[in-house]
């Protein structure tokens, strides 16, 4: 009884702990979505001589904001009643789908609860950020029953980045035809899902706990121990929450689930060499886990073998992975820490996890696949690398360097002991893998103060926007420029000819086409049939349009003079034309 006790304290303490570190993390990341709504409001009040720009409202999100309208734009046709999703990014027809269903839900659940979509989307992050967290300490806590190694490795997981700041202040943002990895890949840093969008960390989560609790379900196949507790029920009831997890996966993307699937089948094949024997019901366990998610996956296929316009999304939707150098540079510091565990490991006789190390086996071969997403699959990996990187700090660097000469001369003054030293140490490594989060932090900070696009938008063309989506229907398709195109979906919910790279059908030629659209040169019969073809109902006319169709001093076309539209919003430089099938 005393025993269990002292074991619930120390869980109570431990996650204490982790809610602490939550906090703090999860602060710092929103931080920049916090001043934004308050330098928005600043703006409004201030005087010309503080030059702050006034007239601008804060569009809700600060990172990735292109992808982060069209979640936006997703949650709104949810407030609107739609329970299936209709791609508002292209102009082609195509039938309502049972995708971004999570996205729909939550704009449903803001409208019930009173809040704006850019609100609960941020709270969204918020609580999914939390849940990734949590997940990742009890993920971690799985493999080690070490305190310190499970806090370590959280710190390295956390809030850590790559030496994308190093890239930086070498003037290599671009370094082989890219950004660096921790500035770029959301999948691959658990702090860039925390700032990214709100699926994401409950997609990661999801994969954790699915892969986890399979990994619990095949570990108690043999011997099974009557029908409860860690027996047969026990077995099933694991197999089947690892998934549900994977489900809520495939709800958010089924190509994720090539991780998981890669992953226990590693381990599978693995101890089945090492036992010499195949554990067929271990893999029929794997299986049994795939049949929740299997409808998600089945329908997505579907929709991709019968729906000419998602194929087209799909082919257009390419993440390909960076070149091996930027991996080798976002997980050095961290590959470094887990060789010294391996090291560790070896030296004290003792075999590291098999789940985790074919994790880290399978992730460089997942970034090699034919497939057009390669880059996400790097998700989740950063977890048992950081794992295995604490126990080299703590094992292969830590504890020896407090059993060296100079720490045992350094401890003989009052003031140091050689356990304040390895905890200098390991308080010194974790630092030195937050300068790019912190790069991060600044720049997002510096980008808010500045109210500039497309973080902030004139409020010229957000009531623009507003009178569209009191007076138009949302299948009511508008031209406009890809700018003003990728966030009026969010705005008002109308779809658009043109607005977000891989979701726009032939985007390149579409930006062509609007483009020549707004310049002088084009006749009048070529703008019908262009308006003609993709059943445009409003033309938009703001600042993004006179500029994409200004030549030098030539000024572009004034949709005004045009007998087949007809102006019905002109105001504060922002002007809505409706188009007229025919002649007056």
């Amino acid at each position: 009884m005393i025993a269990v006790s002292g074991l619930r304290r120390r869980w109570r303490i431990e996650w204490r702990w982790v809610a602490f570190w939550t906090v703090l993390i999860l602060a710092a990341v929103n931080v920049p979505v916090l001043l934004g709504w308050i330098a928005a409001g600043a703006g409004d009040g201030a005087g010309a001589d503080t030059g702050a720009v006034i007239g601008m409202e804060f569009g809700g999100s600060v990172y990735n904001v292109e992808d982060a309208n069209s979640y936006l734009a997703n949650m709104r046709q949810g407030a609107r009643g739609a329970w299936r999703y209709t791609n508002p990014y292209t102009p082609e027809d195509h039938r309502p789908s049972l995708i971004y269903l999570h996205y729909l839900l939550l704009g449903k659940l803001a409208t019930v609860a009173g809040f704006s979509l850019e609100a609960a989307y941020n709270l969204a992050r918020v609580v999914c950020g939390a849940l990734l967290l949590s997940v990742v300490y009890a993920w971690i806590a799985h493999w080690t029953p070490a305190i310190a190694v499970r806090r370590t490795a959280f710190l390295l997981i956390a809030p850590s980045g790559g030496l994308g700041w190093l890239l930086l202040l070498l003037g290599q943002d671009r370094w082989l035809g890219s950004p660096p990895l921790d500035l770029l890949s959301p999948e691959a840093y658990v702090l860039l899902t925390l700032y990214s969008a709100p699926h994401l960390a409950l997609a990661t989560a999801c994969l954790l706990l699915g892969t986890l609790w399979v990994h619990r379900a095949c570990t108690q196949l043999l011997p099974p121990r009557g029908l409860g507790g860690e027996g047969w029920g026990g077995w099933l009831a694991w197999a089947l929450a690892g998934g549900a997890a994977f489900a809520l996966v495939a709800l958010v993307g089924p190509f994720y689930l090539v991780v998981p699937a890669a992953v226990l089948g590693v381990r599978w094949i693995w101890n089945a060499i090492q036992e010499h024997r195949p554990n067929w019901r271990a893999l029929a366990t794997i299986a049994l886990s795939g049949i929740l998610p299997a409808p998600l996956v089945a329908y997505n296929a579907w929709l991709l073998i019968r729906e000419p316009v998602y194929r087209a999304w799909n082919a257009q939707n390419q993440v390909r992975s960076l070149h091996p150098l930027h991996y080798l540079a976002g997980y050095a510091f961290l590959s470094e820490l887990a060789l010294l565990g391996l090291l560790a490991y070896r030296r004290r006789g003792r075999a590291f996890p098999r789940l985790p190390l074919a994790w880290l086996a399978v992730a460089p071969l997942l970034l090699a696949l034919p497939l057009g997403l390669q880059r996400r699959l790097v998700i989740g990996a950063q977890v048992p690398l950081g794992l295995l990187a604490a126990q080299g700090l703590i094992y292969g660097l830590a504890l020896p360097f407090g059993r060296s000469t100079w720490a045992r001369r350094l401890s003989r003054r009052p003031r140091y002991t050689r356990r304040g030293l390895r905890r200098l140490l390991t308080v010194a490594v974790i630092l030195a893998a937050l300068p790019t989060p912190l790069f991060l932090l600044a720049g997002s900070v510096q980008q808010v103060l500045e109210r500039a696009p497309p973080i902030y938008h004139p409020r010229a063309e957000g009531a623009a926007m507003d009178w569209l989506a009191a007076h138009s229907k949302p299948q009511d398709t508008v031209l406009a420029a890809y700018a003003t195109g990728n966030y009026l979906p969010a705005r008002a919910g109308n779809r658009v000819v043109l607005g977000l790279g891989p979701q726009t059908i032939e985007v390149a030629r579409k930006r062509a086409e609007v483009k020549e659209f707004y310049q002088a040169g084009m006749s009048d019969a070529w703008r019908r049939a262009l308006l003609a073809r993709y059943g445009v109902a409003y033309v938009w006319f703001g600042p993004h349009e006179r500029a994409l169709g200004r030549k030098g001093a030539v000024p572009g076309f004034d949709p005004g003079s045009a007998s087949y539209l007809c102006a019905v919003y002109d105001r504060d430089s922002y002007a809505i034309y409706e188009v007229l099938r025919e002649n007056p």
